[in-house]
């Protein structure tokens, strides 16, 4: 009975701390309710998650197959699993456990590339930035925006992300869900370069634009829009729609982002641009030098 008690009392703490983003404390009261009741499937499975946001994996993995192992039939366990799994690079493990959660795939040995099209991420960043990947699995996913050089990530980078939505974005005729990011799985070389466009219509800009490839990427920071924390998580409001609204006219200054591997690249592709008289371009700018991956 007294196991009991101290176990419950170890419990709310961990939910306590868990709460505050306290998840080294958080972990540290799970253990003593694990110790204290090993049959205990709540205190594995919130050791399991909280391991997840430490990034710690083996923890996380074995606490999970623990609580999974108590209660098969909790979806939960295996989806943390299958997070695990895929950063361990325990592929075979990775796709039971996504069957096991309802994800039904053809157990296999290599890494998944199931292209479940684009998704919005909010990088694990003191900014918590969002940016649209391109989704390879249930818990990968690689960046094809242009992350600001405050984000600290690259155009290219392949991330870890959970599982569980946290707010959503308009992506043309619908909602689709955020997922957040747990950490970089493998680094990009894309540095960032920068130019202010001045006097450039909004058909210049799509001209722009259009010059992107595969090694190239280009946006129109004069598009980002600043979330308050409420709209970040949740829904966008439309204030913010009409606050950061381009109109079809010319605007004064525009600040113009690419991804690439080299600065040449970036002025070659704006010697292709062809603009009118009236638009000039500032010197080219690099925030994030491209790096040379071993």
């Amino acid at each position: 009975m007294f196991h009991l008690f101290r176990h419950n009392r170890a419990i709310r703490q961990a939910y306590q701390c868990y709460d505050q983003l306290e998840y080294a404390q958080a972990a540290d009261h799970f253990r003593r309710a694990c110790r204290l009741i090993p049959s205990s499937w709540e205190a594995h499975f919130g050791l399991g998650v909280t391991a997840k946001w430490l990034c710690d994996w083996n923890e996380s993995i074995q606490a999970s197959r623990r609580a999974a192992k108590l209660r098969e039939d909790f979806e939960g366990a295996w989806w943390n699993i299958g997070i695990a799994a895929t950063a361990l690079g325990f592929w075979r493990e990775d796709c039971e456990a996504w069957n096991k959660a309802g994800v039904k795939l053809e157990i296999s040995d290599a890494p998944l590339a199931m292209k479940l099209g684009r998704v919005p991420i909010r990088l694990k960043t003191t900014n918590n930035e969002v940016v649209w990947c391109d989704r390879l699995d249930p818990a990968r996913a690689k960046i094809i925006s242009v992350p600001t050089a405050d984000s600290l990530h690259r155009c290219g980078d392949l991330l870890l992300t959970d599982g569980e939505p946290s707010g959503s974005r308009w992506n043309g005729d619908c909602d689709v869900p955020v997922f957040n990011e747990l950490q970089i799985l493998q680094a990009s070389n894309l540095g960032l370069f920068t130019v202010l466009v001045e006097h450039a219509s909004n058909v210049d800009i799509d001209a722009l634009v259009q010059l992107r490839s595969d090694e190239l990427k280009i946006e129109d920071w004069s598009t980002i829009r600043r979330l308050c924390r409420q709209c970040s998580e949740g829904r966008p409001h439309d204030h913010h729609d009409q606050n950061h609204r381009l109109s079809s006219e010319i605007q004064p200054t525009r600040q113009i982002a690419f991804a690439a591997a080299s600065e040449e690249s970036v002025r070659k592709t704006l010697a292709a641009w062809s603009t009118p008289d009236r638009v000039t371009i500032s010197s080219v700018e690099c925030p994030v030098q491209p790096q040379v991956l071993l």
